[in-house]
């Protein structure tokens, strides 16, 4: 159950955005009785209805932490009023339920002058809740800087990290004192990190701490798919009941991709500011085509006046070519001049203003389109083509204004999308027992299903099925999945624990049918529950690729107990042999896990060993494709750990380029080896300790110690230097019979000592100190 996590509310960042009500924009003045904040009017107060979920107010726009935009008057009166009253949302002398309309309030680490400046965290609490917000969210140091090498802990810069703690530190500080003083609003903990790794850690930790709601701060400039990523991996790792706020999320064309995701709210004032600061598509359109607004500089603006005062403008040619502009787009809107007409006296004042920036396609397709006309927001109606005039405040956040209307439209129709579609293969395998086989992209299946993780409940009674993740083999699946060529052609499978809609369009034959399945998201309760596969789609969670489709594969049960019997009987099959993934190895050139690259250079060696027909290995070695031979009965995997042994730290480390060397000396010894034991070396394992696991790596161990020992006087130490070396260990090893006299106490028949780490022990010190004892 995710409780109601999946909300993507939107919450408006406001900075004192708000206008003359009765602006005249003829004169260009504002009205004369206006009383600036108490007469003028918020984005919810001028479109007659909030066009977000609830505000977001930073305390330094309050002036906690520096010069407000508010008056001290004004200041007063908030504290007096409330935010609430003073902001007056969702309208004036409200008597609703204050959770449906959150005041949220912020420290504004964007507003922070200093990388170390701290605010007193006794006067935020204080300040909240004097104020009335109903969330407050706790100090924190942002974090804009990324560098993909900081994955690892050790490379990290210990200024980042120290904001990172400094972060959750005060959200602990701040939730502890927040319980003290039984304050009335919720608290919201800060999340600053700088990989997914850092975020789910901080994230579990607030969570750990007591947290509701938490807030992953620092994400505004980050790419699009970097904030999927970490707003994913959160939501998957920590508790389901916690609600995810993202601070600054400004991503208009991209919000379908967030829905289902489990965001519950975020913040933003970008509709408003690319009102604004833009230079083009600043006019919002609902279907995604934005326009550009149409330039008429006033006088007094400040590039404007600088011009006029240095003499390189003349104030009478502004005031005169201004006005015919405003003039020729109040015709036009009135439809008593031609667009012609407009460009024309539109291009004789920019070539004034900017000569060097030409917008005329712009103009036109704006003009052309008459958007004002065709909006039912309350701004395009009153002021209508003012609003695609880019000239004066009162006009820009109007736009603005008209701009958060549109976003939120195509919000709440985003929120209003309570399925995915996808193509289908639906068949009938068994009466009431559909199989459902679609692709999908990965990064999409945590918006409908979920990890049931096995866990014991309060009465002890059994809960979930799933372990928990791997991280290193996830970590080995990413690898492969962010190379070019990848592909994953193993089903994800998928119990859906309620009746899935199939919309058919086509008999294939007797069972099957291809048509639309409809995957329910968007609710608190995901529909599906994640039966095989889960490494993988933990894998294809963390990628950076923007998208990887993947099979999969959905079956209905209806019930907890049927989930788990699907579980058992799909992951209860039997693992490969380890010595059958070894042996593929070699075959498969660089398309395998880091860990595996040591052993695909031994296993390459042993292969050779064994195909050769000079080696004393040859066809002795019993790996998958040899297991039929008679005479191949020693292990591959007990070869193959002594030639790791030596790889890692014996006389093979010595020759890590190329395999002619590392092949010689292997040969060398292992013909000794042969030659000096030639009545054990015949023997099978269960006859010989010599060519058991235990004998094998034991005698890795004395290849070593002599190749190192001539180390200076050979490159590679030949066969006959490794035979006169063994007359020194003597022909006496109890390899076939006889007793291990390993100490007065420790004697073991031939046959007891065992391919284990005990055994290789005792064997292998006994014959050191039987070669160094003889020398």
């Amino acid at each position: 159950v995710h409780g109601g996590k999946s909300k993507l509310k939107f919450l408006f960042a406001d900075s004192f955005e708000a206008v003359d009500p009765n602006y005249n924009f003829i004169a260009e003045e504002n009205s004369p009785d206006r009383f600036r904040q108490s007469n003028d009017e918020y984005p919810h107060e001028v479109l007659g209805k909030a066009p977000y979920d609830g505000m977001l107010i930073s305390l330094s726009t309050l002036g906690i932490s520096k010069r407000s935009r508010y008056s001290q008057g004004q200041q007063f009166r908030m504290m007096r009023e409330g935010i609430r009253e003073f902001l007056r949302f969702p309208c004036k002398n409200f008597q609703g339920d204050p959770d449906e309309y959150p005041i949220m309030g912020d420290c504004g680490s964007f507003s922070k002058d200093k990388e170390n400046a701290k605010l007193d965290l006794k006067e935020i609490l204080e300040y909240y809740e004097a104020c009335g917000f109903t969330h407050g969210i706790s100090p924190d140091q942002i974090i804009v800087e990324k560098n993909e090498s900081w994955v690892n802990l050790k490379k990290t810069p210990s200024k980042i990290i120290t904001r990172a703690e400094y972060t959750s530190q005060k959200a602990e500080e701040f939730f502890v004192q927040s319980k003290i003083n039984k304050v009335s609003f919720e608290p919201v903990g800060v999340v600053q990190g700088w990989s997914l790794k850092s975020f789910s850690r901080y994230a579990n930790k607030l969570v750990e701490i007591g947290y509701k709601y938490i807030a992953l701060g620092g994400l505004a400039s980050r790419p699009t798919k970097e904030i999927y990523r970490i707003a994913l991996e959160v939501i998957t790792k920590i508790s389901p009941h916690t609600k995810v706020h993202i601070l600054g999320f400004n991503r208009f064309d991209y919000l379908e991709k967030f829905h289902g995701l489990g965001i519950y709210s975020f913040d933003s004032t970008s509709p408003l500011l690319r009102a604004i600061k833009d230079d083009h598509d600043n006019y919002f359109c609902p279907d995604g085509k934005n326009l550009s607004a149409i330039r008429i500089p006033l006088p007094h603006e400040h590039r404007i006046k600088k011009r006029i005062q240095s003499g390189q403008l003349s104030v009478e040619t502004v005031n005169e070519l201004s006005k015919k502009c405003f003039s020729v787009m109040r015709e036009y809107a009135n439809r008593t001049e031609n667009i012609n007409k407009v460009i024309e006296t539109l291009e004789v004042y920019e070539k004034l203003i900017s000569p060097k920036i030409i917008k005329k396609e712009y103009y036109k397709k704006t003009l052309e389109s008459r958007a004002w006309e065709h909006c039912p927001c309350r701004v395009c109606k009153e002021i209508g083509i003012e609003v695609v005039i880019f000239s004066g405040l009162n006009r820009n956040k109007r736009r603005g204004f008209h701009n958060l209307y549109v976003y939120f439209e195509k919000l709440k129709e985003v929120r209003a999308m309570s399925s995915i579609l996808v193509p289908c293969i639906k068949t009938q395998q068994s009466e009431n027992n559909p199989i459902f086989s679609f692709v999908v992209d990965g990064k999409d299946i945590y918006k409908f299903a979920n990890i049931s993780r096995i866990k014991r409940g309060e009465n002890a009674e059994l809960l979930g099925y799933q372990r928990p993740e791997l991280t290193e083999h996830i970590s080995d699946i990413r690898n492969y999945l962010e190379k070019k060529d990848s592909m994953l052609p193993n089903s994800i499978v998928i119990s859906f624990n309620k009746k899935l809609t199939f919309h058919k369009n086509k008999v294939i034959n007797g069972h099957s049918e291809i048509g639309t399945l409809e995957i329910p998201i968007g609710s608190d309760k995901k529909v599906g529950w994640i039966v095989d596969g889960q490494q993988r789609v933990a894998a294809l969670r963390k990628l950076k690729r923007d998208q990887f489709p993947v099979s999969v594969v959905g079956i209905e049960t209806l019930d907890p107990g049927r989930e788990r019997e699907q579980f058992v009987l799909v992951n209860n099959t039997r693992p490969l042999p380890k010595s059958l993934i070894y042996e593929l190895l070699p075959a498969l050139g660089d398309a395998i896990p880091p860990k595996l690259k040591k052993r695909q250079r031994a296993y390459r060696l042993l292969e050779k060993l064994n195909f050769d027909e000079n080696s004393p290995f040859y066809r002795r070695i019993k790996t998958v494709t040899f297991s039929h031979v008679d005479e191949a009965n020693i292990k591959d995997l007990s070869v193959l750990r002594m030639i790791e042994n030596s790889i890692e730290n014996g006389i093979l480390n010595k020759y890590l380029n190329g395999e002619k060397k590392p092949l010689k000396i292997l040969h060398n010894f292992w013909s000794a080896v042969q030659e000096y034991y030639e009545l054990a070396w015949r023997l099978p394992p269960k006859k010989s300790r010599l060519t058991h696991g235990v004998g094998i790596i034991s005698m890795g161990y004395i290849m070593d110690a002599i190749a190192f020992k001539f180390n200076q006087d050979w490159d590679v130490v030949p066969r006959k230097v490794f035979f006169d070396e063994l007359n020194f260990i003597g022909k006496d090893i109890p390899w076939t019979n006889s007793n291990w006299k390993f100490g007065t106490d420790m004697i073991l028949p031939w046959n007891e000592v065992q391919n284990n780490h005990k055994h290789i022990n005792l064997v292998t010190n006994f014959l050191i100190r039987r070669y160094k004892l003889a020398k």
